[in-house]
């Protein structure tokens, strides 16, 4: 379970299943509320590697809120540059691959573009 710190008690996660040395993703990138990703966590019954820069903030709710927890050790915990490439070499094996001009996954609007479409609603804009 990746967890990248989101701010305000809110990480940018996804799951992941080992099966046969590959990783299976079972929930796809989203944000989440920390204390909803530990619930979702605890519905599922299964021993949990928590790894990203998240950790470091929340790992003592973690602990305190989810007895199945595991940590990365330190010299696993952030995303590694060879890391990436080792993925990223496998998926252009199996022909997958993405286009040159293709864009970041961003999960959430920006601050700033979220606060514009909460003052336009209040002054009566519409989208």
């Amino acid at each position: 379970c990746p967890i990248i710190d989101a701010l305000r008690e809110n990480v940018y996660t996804a799951l992941f299943k080992n099966k046969n040395g590959k990783l299976e993703k079972i929930l796809d990138y989203t944000p989440m509320d920390m204390c909803d990703l530990i619930d979702l966590l605890k519905e599922k019954e299964e021993d949990v590697i928590f790894v990203g820069d998240g950790v470091l903030k929340h790992k003592q709710y973690i602990l305190e809120n989810f007895e199945k927890a595991k940590f990365a050790p330190a010299h696993l915990n952030l995303v590694r540059a060879s890391s990436l490439a080792e993925l990223g070499l496998d998926l252009l094996k199996n022909g997958i691959y993405d286009s040159p001009g293709s864009a970041p996954i961003y999960l959430k609007k920006p601050q700033a573009e979220r606060e514009l479409e909460r003052r336009l609603k209040i002054n009566g804009h519409k989208d």
